[in-house]
């Protein structure tokens, strides 16, 4: 691994070669939002965001996506798909939070059955993390084994050192192909001066997520009645999660298009026999706790959340997942 100080000027003329030769996503301001998108000059690119709206998972798990359709020639029915991703594509400003969520991604989808739709675009993409210096109230990734500067899932990783410099490090081979030949050598006080903001940036992470070991004797607890009373079943913390990789399939004439989909719904377990086990709102919010801090750990290892904060901040009836499973005792249901 490498570490060079590279100028606020020199980042410019590294994305301005970088949009010559690879598509590159970066976020940027749109009005009070901030999103990722396809950028063509690198004043477009916003440095000094806390997150974007919504995660970088998109570019790799599309809200739509085609994936084949049915062909009739000869008087035979087969299967056609258009699917490549030729080009390089660089997504620039990734937060550590974000890049964690796409290893996740990687163990459902790169696991005993292959998805060759995300594993072509996660093949052709390169990471560029930017160093969380101010966390949000709602951030709590330092429950979670990650942290505003963690490095896990990225390929580069930039720290802002607050004068007009950056120090980059060069954790993969892909990410140091792109800063060859630029910047200069971190010294000792860069080093110094990078600690210290990443120590400053762990002491502002005051919210702390405390999952209990085991949720399977609470399952049947009345708690999930009275914590699941707010949630609306709207999905939007569904679909601003970083870990949410639900999808339903449906054709359109002849082609068959995969779309997200979401636990909190009530279609998404209905049978053709119409038959529903999650007809209730209390049974659909439990599986989302259930399935990102039980199933997913029993299946993977991890618990599926990464602590950005996104569905505390978006919820319009502002739920809080943090508290509900913190709170998940059964002294605690007790009103």
């Amino acid at each position: 691994m490498t570490e060079k100080i590279v100028s606020k000027e020199d980042l410019k003329k590294i994305l301005e070669g970088l949009m010559k030769t690879s598509e590159l996503l970066a976020p940027g301001k749109e009005g009070d939002l901030v999103l990722f998108k396809p950028v063509k000059n690198p004043e477009e690119v916003f440095f000094a965001y806390p997150n974007s709206l919504k995660p970088v998972k998109e570019f790799f798990f599309p809200p739509r996506e085609e994936l084949f359709k049915h062909e009739i020639r000869e008087g035979k029915v087969g299967l056609s798909s258009e699917h490549q991703e030729n080009r390089k594509r660089v997504i620039w400003g990734v937060r550590p939070c974000d890049a964690k969520s796409l290893l996740m991604f990687d163990k459902m989808f790169d696991g005993e059955y292959k998805d060759s739709y995300y594993l072509e675009k996660r093949a052709k993409s390169v990471l560029v993390g930017l160093a969380c210096n101010e966390p949000l109230d709602s951030c709590f990734c330092l429950s979670l084994n990650a942290g505003p500067h963690a490095k896990e899932g990225l390929d580069v990783l930039i720290t802002d050192l607050g004068d007009d410099s950056y120090l980059v490090e060069g954790i993969t081979a892909k990410g140091e192909e792109l800063f060859q030949g630029c910047g200069k050598e971190s010294g000792e006080g860069e080093r110094t001066r990078k600690k210290e903001l990443e120590e400053a940036a762990k002491k502002k992470i005051r919210k702390t997520c405390q999952p209990p070991p085991d949720l399977e004797s609470f399952f049947e607890d009345p708690y999930w009645e009275k914590v699941s009373r707010k949630c609306i079943s709207c999905g939007v913390c569904t679909y601003l999660c970083p870990t949410c990789f639900c999808f339903d399939l449906s054709y359109e004439g002849r082609d068959c298009i995969r779309f997200w989909d979401s636990c909190s719904f009530s279609p998404f377990t209905k049978m053709t026999s119409g038959e529903n086990p999650r007809r209730e709102k209390k049974t659909r919010y439990r599986q989302r706790v259930y399935h990102k801090f039980s199933y997913f750990k029993k299946n993977f290892g991890e618990i599926a959340c990464v602590g950005c904060g996104r569905c505390l901040r978006e919820c319009p009836v502002k739920v809080d997942i943090v508290e509900i499973v913190n709170q998940c005792s059964k002294d605690k249901t007790k009103d």
